[in-house]
């Protein structure tokens, strides 16, 4: 590549030593600080494989181009072995259930820019990709100070949890609802209804969602 591009074939070489560092940096989101490696990678592939037909000058048994192509083919095997083995065994987080789904249609209906929603981890990964509204937590690497947050959300759906600490927690954060399905039921055994500052305006087939009232003063 030097040779060739004395200049520009400092990018994708550069490029690629790059990604060890980039990768394993101690900050949360690390890994997005790699994705485009794979297009340096795709580049140093490309000449690799104009090098090597400049210098087999002879013809190539067919045997040896299987032998020193099949390396490539693993990762695509990995890929469509594993996309048919969820496919006949459908699950959580690929599929979700319908009446999951329903609760979400119904609060897209409702939700406007910037309105935020109380859920589990488990809801609030999919919850943004059905309505716009925002969540708590839901993304591993993305949910900033996520592991105090999903104290502090365990508790909120505990029955021990005082109420002045769940009107308090609301108003901190700006919750404007509150979804309540199978996930938040196995984070306590804590019911929403019957509760001064939540009104139910959606139930069925297990999941409720409730509209927060906010202490505004």
């Amino acid at each position: 590549i030097f040779r060739k591009y004395p200049w520009q074939g400092w990018l994708p070489v550069g490029w690629f030593f790059t990604f060890p560092f980039l990768a394993y940096l101690p900050v949360n989101l690390q890994r997005r600080l790699v994705e485009g490696v794979w297009t340096a990678l795709v580049l140093l592939a490309v000449f690799g494989l104009e090098w090597a037909t400049e210098k087999w000058t002879k013809p190539i048994p067919r045997l040896y181009i299987w032998i020193y192509f099949a390396p490539v083919f693993v990762s695509t095997i990995l890929l469509l072995s594993g996309g048919i083995r969820s496919t006949l065994l459908p699950q959580e987080p690929l599929y979700r259930p319908r009446a999951e789904i329903s609760a979400f249609q119904y609060l897209s209906s409702l939700v406007e820019d910037k309105d935020v929603v109380l859920a589990s981890y488990q809801t609030g990964n999919p919850l943004p990709a059905w309505a716009p509204t925002r969540v708590i937590i839901g993304h591993g690497p993305e949910s900033v100070g996520l592991k105090t947050l999903s104290e502090q959300i365990t508790a909120f759906f505990n029955q021990s949890t005082t109420d002045h600490f769940r009107q308090a927690y609301i108003d901190d954060h700006g919750i404007d609802y509150v979804f309540w399905g199978p996930h938040e039921r196995k984070l306590g055994d804590w019911k929403p209804k019957d509760n001064e500052y939540l009104e139910r305006i959606y139930t069925a087939e297990g999941y409720e969602i409730y509209l927060a009232r906010q202490d505004r003063e």
